[in-house]
């Protein structure tokens, strides 16, 4: 069972689901949501560009910002600009984490 929610800025959220899906059906759920669709249709002929704060599962199918993994073996250390966004990320994260609480 898989919910996808969103919490706004003004404090409006929105809940999508449950729906049935397995662990790696991530893809079908963010398709059966919209909410990729949601946000381009919400920017349209705005000048600023929306996107969600999101974590690594959805990869890069979705008009989303995430954090930067630490660096694994043998690949290059994260830069301080890296480790800067992750920084101000971790809060704004906390801030959604809270809302699960009150959901």
């Amino acid at each position: 069972i898989k919910v996808e929610t969103v919490f706004l800025p003004n404090g409006i959220s929105t809940v999508f689901g449950p729906v049935s899906a397995r662990l790696t059906d991530v893809e079908n759920v963010l398709a059966m949501s919209k909410l990729n669709e949601f946000l381009v249709h919400a920017q349209q002929g705005k000048q600023h560009e929306y996107q969600a704060l999101g974590d690594g599962v959805y990869g890069g199918n979705l008009r989303c910002i995430r954090s930067y993994f630490k660096s694994l073996a043998g690949q290059p250390p994260l830069t301080d600009e890296q480790r800067r966004c992750n920084a101000a990320i971790k809060v704004c994260r906390q801030s959604i984490e809270w809302n699960y609480g009150k959901v």
